[in-house]
């Protein structure tokens, strides 16, 4: 990407299918949600894409889709997730349906470890988002 004069890397991280990114202040996610187990990007994993992004003059940023696009959630708490629906086809235009319960108590505390615990990791490689 750098030698082609492109200096920025929109990384995907999860999806309402799939959570494949270790949080370690919230180990279910990854372990729950991702496919399989072999497919989890952990801590090291990212910092590593991260590392070399800086060192290509690349800076890599994450996407965590919120608070739709969070199905993949429902495997660890199914109580934050609402109308998560099976079979999906009758309910939503793509699989699975279902985002967080935003009106729920529980979910500030889920989206402040998540945020805390990934901010802080990648602040030091993006400019996007600044650890608090």
């Amino acid at each position: 990407m750098g030698f082609n004069k492109l200096n920025k890397l929109h990384l995907h991280a999860t999806n309402a299918q799939s959570w494949p990114l270790e949080i370690p202040a919230l180990p279910e996610l990854a372990k729950e949600g991702a496919y399989r187990k072999e497919q989890i990007w952990t801590t090291k994993d990212l910092e590593e894409v991260q590392r070399r992004g800086l060192y290509h003059g690349v800076e890599v940023y994450l996407e965590i889709d919120l608070p739709g696009h969070t199905a993949s959630i429902f495997h660890s708490h199914p109580d934050l997730v609402t109308a998560y629906s099976k079979p999906w086809a009758t309910y939503a235009m793509e699989p699975p349906s279902g985002q967080l319960k935003m009106n729920s108590p529980d979910v500030p505390p889920l989206l402040i470890a998540l945020f805390n615990d990934l901010l802080r990791r990648s602040s030091p490689f993006s400019s996007h988002f600044a650890d608090a």
